[in-house]
């Protein structure tokens, strides 16, 4: 079983646990706790919708374990204000929309997007570059002071970087595009990203020119950039 897969597999109890409850926790954190440098206090979502989204990723792997442990081992539930990312692995077709199937019958999924990949399972080595893409990536958010970090959901998988969030204005969704088609190893940018009031129907990122830094960033804020990087947005 690769690392990702077993970290996700062992948290999936923890979370059908925490799901229920959930909503009174989100409260108390949003008094001022933070973890990991994410607080509510510039997050977008209310606490309840926080809590909501938490519900449906728990609510998914449960269907999906229900229905076969290798699924419910082998997908993530990416959720942002009711919008459903589901991705991962799998060995057949037939459960890329089985996954999507079961993921309709959840109250309060307002989209799905079905980002699930058909083949062979990602090594050892191909999961700590993933992993080594996500942090680094919400490091260089973090630590960005014209980025509300808080507001954007990062994951990699097989060197695809999936970004969901919520961006103030145009300018704060380029840099945030930026920083991940920049980054080493990663071969490809989903990203569903609304802006402001903004309709949440995604747009294309326009494609970097040959060596120009990333919008406003410092020197050292990036690597450089590489324009080969295709930006998708989530259909």
């Amino acid at each position: 079983m690769r690392a990702s897969s077993l970290r996700a597999f062992l948290c999936l109890g923890a979370a059908l646990v925490v799901a229920a409850p959930l909503a009174g926790c989100v409260a108390v954190a949003a008094g001022g706790l933070a973890a990991g440098g994410y607080t509510l206090a510039t997050e977008q979502r209310s606490p309840e919708q926080l809590a909501k989204d938490a519900a449906i990723a728990a609510v998914a792997h449960k269907y999906w374990l229900d229905y076969n442990v290798e699924l419910a081992r082998d997908l993530t539930a990416t959720v942002y204000d009711g919008r459903l990312l589901i991705t991962g692995i799998v060995p057949k077709a037939a459960w890329k929309a089985k996954a999507e199937e079961l993921a309709q019958k959840i109250q309060g999924v307002k989209e799905i997007n079905n980002e699930v990949q058909v083949g062979q399972q990602t090594g050892l080595l191909q999961d700590a570059r993933d992993d080594i893409i996500s942090n680094t990536l919400r490091t260089e958010l973090l630590t960005d002071p014209q980025v509300r970090s808080s507001n954007f959901i990062v994951h990699t998988l097989n060197g695809v970087v999936y970004i969901i969030g919520y961006a103030r204005n145009d300018a704060e969704r380029d840099r945030v595009l930026a920083y991940a088609r920049n980054l080493a190893n990663v071969t490809r940018v989903v990203a569903f990203i609304r802006v402001g009031n903004q309709s949440p129907a995604p747009t294309p990122m326009p494609a970097a020119a040959p060596n120009a830094p990333p919008p406003e960033a410092p020197p050292s804020a990036a690597p450089t950039p590489r324009s080969a990087i295709e930006v998708t947005p989530l259909k």
